[in-house]
């Protein structure tokens, strides 16, 4: 975990005592932001948010296979032990459908839209992506998989990538609050009373909490809980093969995740139904995550310190209140974590990713910070420069960013099971060049 208030730089090798490399850091960091003078910071992106755009458009998927029409491709990869149980292959991409990756950017394109009109080919993207919705739905809720047939049985889970049959019957799963709350976001569609129940039954009180929540003290908190399927009914199958007999949580227990919570708080918020039973309890565990700097840790299925602090902005800017008091801490984070070079980076135990690191920093920067301050305006402009330097062209010509760590797998494969997507992370970048022009 990084700690508070230390500037993250290349300390190896300089021979200086840690507390003066700082402060020599910190020097040369404020010196950098008096030389550059404030009318060389303007810029318009538009060229470049252009051209992103493009590449999602032609990223999109515009014929039946392995993806439905309208998705953005996903890639999975497992590391070595995953592999040798029969989860994939070792180091090998597979493309993996999910509606999550899909309606997350589509939630990207709904803000970058908003704020610009103009910008015409992003309502056809979105109607396609919408379309392909109805493979995943149950119901009122959605499915993170799609549908497959399994020796006769349509089950959820993987098209792509390889499971052993033993493992088969952990990826039949039941719908989940995170896939259905991003999905609705998406659909900017009033949610059916049946999910706010849902929501608000399947939450984490009286209960065993799992092993990882434990870990982390998180015990009873009253928030919003992943699974919508009730962990103790005893028709639900507990093992891991056999997905025939039906849906299951993975290994039988249900969790709380923080950024779930914030996802649901965001829907419950857009909704202006922040009166349902759990909305302030996953304000408090948030809050909570925020006050032990449990950015890296408080998602089990986000491996990336910078995600939580994003979901504060979007919250802010949504006009939430619950967390209106933890603002200026995720700011000071945000602040105190970035790298000379412009840069953000996760931490241990999480993967480094400096590219999707810097683009989720930068939008919660530019979501938190203040746009009069000149040192958040030095650096926005030299977080943008690291994006822009490390952008790829495809071989047309459009802009993009290779996809690291987006999501991941289960609490128990949480750092080798790992989802990456060039579309996500490039349309997180260009939401970061919107917002950066109005610096």
């Amino acid at each position: 975990m990084k700690t508070p208030g230390k500037f993250q730089g290349d300390s190896q090798g300089s021979g200086k005592h840690p507390l003066m490399q700082y402060f020599t850091q910190k020097l040369i960091f404020f010196m950098a932001c008096l030389l550059i003078p404030l009318a060389s910071l303007a810029r318009d992106f538009h060229p470049e948010i252009l051209s992103a755009l493009r590449y999602l458009e032609d990223s999109q998927v515009r014929s039946q296979g392995v993806y439905e029409i309208g998705e953005w491709p996903t890639q999975v990869t497992a590391v070595l032990l995953p592999s040798l149980i029969g989860a994939g292959k070792w180091g090998k991409p597979y493309q993996e459908p999910t509606i999550f990756t899909t309606a997350t950017i589509v939630n990207l394109l709904n803000s970058i839209y908003k704020d610009s009109p103009e910008l015409s080919t992003i309502p056809p993207m979105i109607e396609r992506a919408i379309d392909g919705f109805g493979g995943f739905s149950e119901g009122p809720f959605f499915n993170f998989y799609p549908l497959k047939n399994y020796h006769g049985t349509w089950v959820r889970g993987p098209r792509s990538m390889p499971l052993a049959p033993y493992l088969q019957g952990l990826a039949h799963i039941p719908p989940d609050a995170d896939t259905t709350s991003v999905t609705y976001l998406a659909l900017q569609a009033p949610v059916p009373e049946k999910v706010i129940s849902a929501f608000s039954r399947f939450r984490d009180q009286n209960r065993k909490s799992h092993h990882y929540n434990r870990l982390y003290s998180n015990i009873n908190t009253g928030a919003f809980m992943t699974w919508l399927m009730d962990e103790k009914d005893p028709a639900m199958p507990r093992g891991t093969g056999h997905p025939e007999l039906g849906p299951r949580i993975p290994f039988g227990t249900n969790d709380v995740d923080c950024i779930i919570n914030a996802n649901i708080l965001k829907l419950l918020t857009a909704q202006k139904r922040t009166e349902v039973p759990g909305y302030l309890e996953a304000c408090t565990f948030l809050k909570e995550s925020i006050r032990y700097q449990h950015y890296n840790t408080c998602g089990i299925y986000y491996p990336n310190d910078y995600i939580l602090p994003f979901r504060v902005g979007e919250l802010k800017a949504l006009g939430a209140r619950c967390l209106s008091g933890k603002n200026s801490t995720v700011l000071q984070f945000i602040l105190d974590t970035q790298n000379l070079d412009g840069s953000w980076n996760s931490t241990p135990p999480n993967r480094p990713d400096p590219i999707n690191s810097t683009a989720l920093a930068l939008n919660s920067l530019l979501l938190l910070g203040n746009l009069e301050n000149r040192d958040h305006r030095v650096r926005v402009h030299n977080a943008v420069n690291f994006l822009l330097e490390n952008g790829h062209r495809d071989r047309q010509g459009n802009l993009y960013w290779n996809g690291q760590v987006f999501f991941s797998a289960i609490a128990e494969v949480r750092y080798s099971v790992i989802w990456r997507s060039n579309s996500y992370t490039t349309a997180l970048v260009a939401r970061a060049l919107q917002l950066a022009e109005n610096f």
